[in-house]
């Protein structure tokens, strides 16, 4: 069962690692803020933030990475968020547009977090969807 962002980085990969080419980035020292994960799929390049929150530790986005992103979207980039969320006995899973970062950066509770999720699964992610969004990232800018 998923309970950490690392354990959230092996059940993804463990369900899409097949569907396109993605790559661990450890590249902090030199570049702050960097997403944990890039990926291509039929030719599209992204980035993927991971988090993961409990109900006594929301996920928490670092200022490095609220850079990031920001700066990323200022180029027309499309970075996305997977992130995991604790609710009761169920794990929320969502995946939230990089234009909104400010709904989510230093916010202390997983409620905003829930609420700029523009997809979400309960318990079990259906991995045919997200490989779709991971591609058309902008469908993720409009609510379902």
């Amino acid at each position: 069962m998923v309970g950490s962002e690392s354990r959230l980085r092996e059940y993804l990969l463990n369900n899409i690692d097949d569907r396109g080419h993605f790559s661990q980035v450890e590249a902090h020292a030199s570049q702050p803020g960097i997403p944990d994960l890039a990926y291509t799929i039929n030719g599209y390049n992204g980035w993927l933030e991971l988090k993961y929150g409990t109900k006594k530790k929301p996920p928490n986005l670092r200022m490095m990475q609220y850079v990031w992103f920001t700066r990323n979207l200022k180029k027309k980039g499309n970075p996305l968020i997977f992130c995991g969320i604790e609710q009761g006995d169920d794990r929320v899973f969502g995946l939230i547009h990089g234009n909104r970062v400010t709904d989510v950066y230093q916010k202390k509770s997983n409620k905003p977090w829930l609420e700029a999720m523009s997809r979400h699964w309960i318990n079990t992610v259906d991995w045919d969807e997200f490989t779709r969004l991971l591609v058309t990232p902008l469908d993720l800018t409009h609510s379902p």
